[in-house]
Formats: C-alpha cells, sequence, structure tokens
C-alpha cells in the first residue's frame, strides 16, 4: 500500500491527502510503501482511499521508485538522491504493485550516465513505459533529428572558415583546464574542443543524455560543487569558438530537457569582474562561481 506518514501524529493517509487533522501539511510529504497489516491498525490510520489513483516516476539516476496522486502533479526533486532530473520522467499510472502497460517491457535501460545494472540499487526494479508515452518519444523524433541536422552544418561551416583562415585542420586544439582554490579544493578537470558546451552547476548532469562520454566529468564537478548550495542548478558554461575559450553566466535553453535559459541566481565572475554575456577565458584568471569571497572558484589554464 502506498501511503503518506504524518510528520507530526504519525498517522498514516493516503496520497490525495494535503492536510492532517492535527493540521501538518502533507503536501510535500512523500509518499511511500507501507505493510498492508497497516490498515488493520485504526489508531494510526486517518483519511484511506484504497481505490485512489496512484502514479509513479522512477528516478533515472538511483532507480527509485517515486509516487504522485496524479500526471500532472509530477514529482520535482527524488526521495532518495534528491536528484532534479526525476521531473523529466512522465508520471505512469501504478496500481497493486505494478506499472500498467500495453505489449512487451522495453529492455531495461542504462541509467543516465550508460552505468550497468549492476550499479542499479536493491530497490530498484525495470521501467515499464505505457505504450501511449512511447508515442510521444516517437513524435518528437523529427525534431531531435532537425537539431542533430543543423547542429552538423553549423560544425561543418566552422570547419570551413577555418580552412580558409588558412588554419591546419589537424592542428590540435587548446585544452582548457579547472582547478578549484580557495575555500573548496579538491577538482581538477580538463576539456577539450569537442567537450563544447561545458555547463557547471550542481545538477548540471541534467543536460545529458545516457551513454554521454562527457558524464565522468558532469558527476565529478556535481559531486564537487554540491558543497557549496549558493551554486545554481545550472550555474554558467564554458564554450569554445573561434579557437578561445568563452564563459557565459547561467544556461542556454534546452528545449528537448525542458531547461528554459536563465542566469545564476549569484552571478558569474572572472578576477571579481561580473560576467556579462561571452566571456574570455585566459591563461592565469580567476572563475568564481558567486559572489561572495569563500564562493567556489577556479583557476583557468589554457594548454596548447
Amino acid at each position: 500500500m502506498i501511503l503518506k506518514e504524518c510528520p507530526i501524529c504519525n498517522t498514516y493517509h493516503d496520497i490525495t491527502v494535503k492536510t492532517c487533522p492535527c493540521g501538518a501539511d502533507l503536501a510535500d510529504v512523500y509518499a511511500d510503501s507501507v505493510e498492508d497489516e497497516i490498515l488493520d491498525l485504526p489508531d494510526i490510520c486517518g483519511e484511506i482511499n484504497r481505490n485512489a489513483p496512484i502514479y509513479v516516476q522512477r528516478c533515472p539516476v538511483c532507480r527509485t521508485e517515486n509516487y504522485t496522486d496524479s500526471e500532472q502533479n509530477s514529482v520535482k526533486k527524488c526521495r532518495y538522491c534528491q536528484k532534479l532530473r526525476i521531473g523529466q520522467v512522465v508520471p505512469i499510472l501504478y496500481t497493486s504493485g505494478e506499472l500498467h502497460s500495453e505489449g512487451d517491457k522495453p529492455p531495461k535501460a542504462d541509467g543516465v550516465f550508460g552505468g550497468s545494472s549492476d550499479d542499479v540499487p536493491d530497490h530498484a526494479s525495470d521501467d515499464a513505459p505505457r505504450k501511449d508515452d512511447w508515442t510521444k518519444v516517437l513524435e518528437n523524433i523529427d525534431g531531435v533529428v532537425e537539431i542533430k541536422r543543423q547542429r552538423e552544418k553549423r560544425i561543418a561551416g566552422e570547419e570551413e572558415k577555418s580552412r580558409e583562415a588558412g588554419e591546419s585542420p589537424d592542428k590540435k586544439p587548446a585544452t582548457l583546464r579547472i582547478i578549484a582554490t580557495g575555500r573548496f579544493q579538491g577538482l581538477q578537470e580538463s576539456f577539450t574542443a569537442q567537450d563544447s558546451p561545458v555547463l557547471l552547476g550542481r545538477y548540471a548532469g541534467d543536460i545529458l543524455d545516457a551513454g554521454d562520454r562527457r558524464a565522468e566529468q558532469y558527476v565529478r564537478c556535481e559531486e564537487f560543487l554540491q558543497q557549496d548550495t549558493r551554486v545554481s542548478s545550472y550555474h554558467c558554461y564554458i564554450i569554445y569558438r573561434d579557437r578561445q575559450w568563452f564563459v557565459h553566466d547561467g544556461v542556454w535553453n534546452i528545449w528537448e530537457k525542458k531547461i528554459s535559459g536563465k542566469g545564476s541566481t549569484n552571478s558569474t565572475r572572472i578576477n571579481d569582474k561580473v560576467v556579462t554575456g561571452d566571456t574570455l577565458l585566459f591563461h592565469g584568471a580567476i572563475l568564481k562561481l558567486g559572489n561572495q569571497p569563500d564562493s567556489v572558484q577556479f583557476l583557468v589554464e589554457i594548454l596548447e
């Protein structure tokens, strides 16, 4: 049985109840699976509708099942790992411990970073999205293909401009290295032109698809930036253009991930000057993610 437990009086209610009779707000209380025998204990059972519809979202990071009362009221943050990527998952009807689906179940997918099934926690189980959910995905394929086509066209155009400028096509582009300094230390990461654009933030990994080769870099950066809660989820991004590295505050529009472009909460700075637009990164610069003396900051190195 999927129920909510009141944090004040420890009374159980069904997933649709928003306020406990004791006055506690249950709107943000996570529902969880409890033993069916709980229903035989009237002293700790409040409002329970056994027929209340339950929807489930499986976290693409830790595979934990998160429950909600409708498709419109989706879970925004995973109850287990606290990742925001759960918000990208469509709620699916859940009854008697089974996900409702039509047709055969698709093969078990790897984690968002392409990990193996050995990395999945014991509480995880196979995905079984409904057939109409796959239909929605298929409807977007044409748009995704067009985005990739335009990207390939843009890259081909940039290569042609390089050749016209007399630049050697096999010349190795500069590598950007960031080294954590100041209060928060312990991260050193390098990026090549092929990694561009590189998004930095506490939940920057949300933009990656399964199997992305940058996954390990993003995981290390995410875990490091979690130490400073003043860093935004998508704080700033670094881009390689015209054989130079630039930093831009905030994130760009990523429609396929439902991420809208906006700036960071506490600004991005180069040598304590606020970043506005695309700002050049140069060797020896200090890149700071925030506006306080003890904000996370990196020494920038440009390696030929």
